[in-house]
């Protein structure tokens, strides 16, 4: 990674193998601190957060998960078997941000940040 995005982000190489994703940024009353989410409209996508900043993103209709799509989508619940794989693997991930307060909603903002794929091997 080479550049900073201006908001403490790093932007990508174009080598590295990291999605752009467009997320909205929603400030927090009187806490400084941001929410990040995706739109209301994504479909089958998650941020994974590490340390409260997003990480990873997850797409279940990515072709680079088809292998393990039936054995997620059965469990009933993709985010409750998203977490309980990230705790029995060790892994300090969530898909929650963490951040607490009331959001600030129309004051957000559309930003794009790259991301690295969920890797396979955390499922």
């Amino acid at each position: 990674m080479n550049e900073s995005s201006g908001k403490g982000y790093q932007i990508a190489d174009k080598d590295e193998p990291k999605v752009l994703v467009r997320l909205l940024e929603i400030p927090v009353f009187l806490s400084g601190k941001k929410i990040h989410r995706l739109n209301d409209f994504a479909y089958g996508e998650w941020l994974i957060f590490e340390g409260g900043r997003p990480k990873y993103y997850f797409c279940i209709l990515d072709e680079r998960y088809a292998d393990k799509k039936d054995q997620i989508t059965q469990s009933g619940d993709v985010e409750r078997y998203l977490e309980k794989s990230f705790k029995d693997k060790g892994l300090n991930l969530s898909l929650k941000n963490g951040v607490f307060g009331w959001a600030l909603e129309w004051k957000f903002e559309i930003i794009d940040l790259y991301l690295e794929n969920l890797p396979l091997e955390y499922l």
